[in-house]
């Protein structure tokens, strides 16, 4: 769940900014990496299951691919944790100014107020 939670953020942030604009926010680019990292994981909690249906003729090969499977999902937790806690570090009204003042510059309310925006 929390994946599509970070999709719909990732959204929200990219919403303001003008179709083919380069000025998106480096918040939408972060979430976005989050959110590939989340999928990933999800992908692999996938195969598994895909691999213990169909891949049972070489034990040894299935044991190791598991273990990487493993590892590999270690990783990408560690590091959506991670960067989630700093993306999520601010309260909820600090977060909805965020989203305000990115909504407000992307409707062309200044440039200036767009640059500060998307810091």
């Amino acid at each position: 769940e929390w994946r599509k939670h970070v999709k719909d953020l990732e959204y929200y942030f990219r919403l303001p900014s003008p179709a083919g604009s380069a000025a998106t926010s480096p918040r939408a680019v972060q979430l976005a990496l989050l959110g590939k990292q989340l999928g990933d994981d999800h992908d692999l909690f996938l195969l598994q299951p895909f691999v213990a249906a169909h891949c049972s003729g070489e034990p040894g090969e299935i044991k190791a691919l598991k273990g990487l499977i493993a590892a590999r999902q270690r990783q990408l937790r560690t590091a959506a944790l991670k960067l989630g806690r700093r993306l999520y570090a601010g309260t909820s009204a600090v977060l909805a100014g965020q989203l305000t003042q990115v909504w407000h510059a992307g409707r062309g309310e200044g440039r200036r107020k767009l640059k500060k925006a998307l810091r």
